[in-house]
């Protein structure tokens, strides 16, 4: 049986207890789940945030591979959606989840940023990133910008710092 506080413990120490039960009810949504947001909702999972919203229409193919954490002969011709959903289950079996299968798109976008903190993009389609990025500045979102690493305004610089920033700001919230 899935015990929460048994599967995140190893996370106390980076984050207090108190830090931990913020990021259990923080709700992430992420646009796309390929190789930009196939990892980071996998890294989420695993930071114990227990709330996402994820929306793709798109399958795995033979030629994700190199780059897509869900990409395997088993799952060939699946809905990355449907992969990325089971894959997520079975880090934090008790997360909750709203699954977007037909991806989004501008008609689409409130309903899929309804009630999320912030705002992960793994988006192929550039341009619709602009609108994206326009949504989540009115609807004050945190953004994670795309497929550049989440990032210090100016600091590019490191993978670990980005991720760093968004967890820090995930904790600032009064949830």
């Amino acid at each position: 049986m899935f015990d929460y506080h048994d599967a995140f413990s190893r996370n106390i120490g980076w984050v207090t207890e108190a830090e931990q039960e913020k990021l259990r009810n923080c709700r992430v949504a992420i646009g796309g789940l390929g190789g930009v947001g196939g990892v980071h909702l996998l890294t989420l999972a695993r930071l114990g945030i227990g709330r996402f919203t994820i929306a793709d229409f798109d399958v795995f193919e033979m030629a994700n591979f190199n780059r897509q954490v869900g990409a395997r002969m088993s799952t060939l011709k699946r809905p990355k959606i449907d992969v990325m959903a089971a894959e997520l289950r079975d880090i934090n079996a008790d997360a909750e989840l709203r699954c977007c299968p037909a991806g989004i798109n501008t008609e689409s976008l409130d309903d899929f940023l309804d009630g999320v903190d912030v705002y992960v993009d793994g988006l192929d389609f550039f341009c619709f990133r602009r609108t994206s990025d326009d949504v989540c500045r009115v609807r004050k979102e945190r953004h994670s910008g795309g497929h550049r690493s989440p990032s210090r305004p100016g600091d590019r610089s490191s993978e670990l710092c980005a991720w760093w920033d968004v967890l820090r700001g995930l904790l600032r919230m009064g949830r």
